[in-house]
This record gives structure tokens, C-alpha cells and sequence, in this order.
């Protein structure tokens, strides 16, 4: 800004003006170069960081989908253990029903038993001698 103002103040095409022009264009040069060193070592370093970004990513995902595997793996298991406890309670069912279609026998039998039992039985003379 203040070689603005004072190429004004010098006002034409003095040696003043036209140094001061010289030193304006040597430092917006300067200006340029360093805008597009800063511009360059921005970017580079958004691309670096992003490319860090998305490699951790990537290795999170795999670890997520090795983790996806895993319990898919797992779910499996418990599916065919789920399998097999709804066929060990069916089978316990059945051999309760079994057990208690037995016990309703055994009673069944003990009372035919002891019918026939007292059905054998010889009566006792009510008086000795009779």
C-alpha cells in the first residue's frame, strides 16, 4: 500500500516512480511465489492427512468385517446348538410322558394286585370251632 501511495506522490515517470514500480513487481512476485508455496504446502498436507484418514479407515474396516465374520461364525453355533436343545427338550417331553404313562401303569397293576389279592384271601372263621 505505501508504494501506491507514494508512486502517486512521485506522480509520473521519475526515477522514483519507476523504482518504486520495479520494487512493486519484484514483491508481488515474491507475493505470487510464496501464495503458491503456502497454496502447495496446504494441499500437500490435506492429501497427507486424508490419505492417513483413509487408511485408518480401511484397517477399521477390515477389523469390523473380520469381526462380521466372527460372529457370523458364532450366530451359526448358536443356531445349531438352538437346534439341538429344542430336539433334547422334545425327547425330554416324550420321556416324561413315557414315565408318567408308566407310573399310571405301576398304580394300575398294584391296585389289580391287591384286588386279586383280597380276592384270594381265605376269610377268617368269625368264631373258633365253627
Amino acid at each position: 500500500m505505501d508504494i501506491v501511495v507514494a508512486e502517486k506522490k512521485a506522480g509520473g515517470e521519475d526515477d522514483t516512480a519507476r523504482a518504486l514500480k520495479v520494487e512493486r513487481g519484484a514483491l508481488q512476485q515474491n507475493l505470487d511465489r510464496v501464495s503458491e508455496e503456502l497454496k502447495t504446502s496446504l494441499m500437500e498436507a490435506a492429501k497427507e492427512e486424508l490419505q492417513q484418514k483413509a487408511a485408518e479407515l480401511s484397517a477399521k474396516r477390515s477389523v469390523t468385517s473380520e469381526m462380521i465374520a466372527v460372529s457370523g461364525k458364532e450366530m451359526g453355533k448358536l443356531n445349531e446348538m438352538q437346534s439341538q436343545y429344542k430336539v433334547i427338550k422334545q425327547k425330554e417331553q416324550f420321556l416324561r410322558q413315557q414315565i408318567q404313562a408308566a407310573e399310571i401303569e405301576r398304580l394300575r397293576l398294584l391296585a389289580a394286585i391287591e384286588e386279586t389279592q383280597q380276592a384270594m384271601a381265605v376269610p377268617k372263621p368269625i368264631a373258633p370251632g365253627i
